[in-house]
């Protein structure tokens, strides 16, 4: 970045890149053509390149163990970091995921938790609940199917085989339950929601 004497940005500056020699990965890496840059005229550059954790520095204060990407280290099965009592899940374990991910990653560090407290592993059980999109309740059931793009149709060409859900599939979809947190899913699920 250049920036002026008042410590505003004025300006991005970008090496163009060219494809290196291979690694020991066989990955051709990519490394800057010196002289060829680009400079863009900026008043403000907001830095949103690639996702890692930031811990405020608790990471240093308790000793936790990090990998090269800067998650932590933790047992898979039980969540528990290298320190006694911490344990941890989600983004800052797996690197960027989705929601459901980390509503599975505090389930399972909510029942080792449990455990390392003297219980059993056993999370509380809630009713199932039924969401309601604009006063309509949601049926709990099987997952919408998008409509798929007839196989002959498919042949000869890049045209996309999934499509998108029409409005009464959006909804349905939209409705279903999503209380990762409350029940157990997967094939033997006593959540509707969830066992599809």
């Amino acid at each position: 970045m250049v920036g002026n004497d008042k410590g505003e940005v004025t300006a991005i500056v970008c090496e163009r890149m060219k494809l290196g020699p291979y690694d020991k990965s066989g990955r051709r890496r990519p490394v800057p053509i010196k002289g060829d840059e680009i400079v863009f005229e900026a008043d403000m550059v907001i830095a949103a390149i690639g996702q890692e954790p930031f811990y405020g520095g608790i990471e240093k204060e308790l000793g936790l163990a990090t990998n090269k990407n800067a998650t932590l280290q933790v047992d898979k099965r039980t969540l528990a970091t290298n320190v006694e009592g911490v344990f941890a899940g989600g983004d800052c374990v797996t690197g960027p995921a989705t929601v459901v991910e980390a509503i599975g990653a505090g389930k399972k560090a909510a029942k080792a938790i449990d455990r390392y407290l003297g219980g059993q592993g056993i999370l509380y059980q809630t009713a199932y609940l039924l969401r309601t999109v604009e006063g309509a309740v949601a049926e709990a059931g099987n997952r919408a199917r998008p409509l798929m793009l007839p196989v002959e149709e498919r042949v000869g060409n890049f045209a996309e085989v999934e499509m998108v859900y029409d409005e009464k599939a959006a909804r349905y979809e939209a409705a279903r339950c999503m209380r990762c947190d409350a029940q157990d899913s997967g094939p033997n699920s006593t959540c509707p929601g969830c066992s599809s």
